[in-house]
């Protein structure tokens, strides 16, 4: 290999690593958002059900 192919694969295997962690922060996101999305649907639920009497 030259040095031309050595410094191509470099940045290669740099943007592969970045392109990666990428994924990964937006596989994150996802759960991030679906587990939002479930907290505010039982938010509503609770809201629409009568209160509790208290107990004593």
């Amino acid at each position: 290999m030259t040095i031309a192919h050595d410094e191509a694969r470099t940045r290669l295997e740099g943007l592969l690593r970045e392109a990666l962690a990428l994924a990964d922060c937006c596989e994150w996101m996802l759960v991030a958002i679906h587990v939002e999305e479930a907290y505010q649907a039982l938010a509503r639920e609770a809201e629409a059900k009568p209160p509790r009497p208290a107990a004593h």
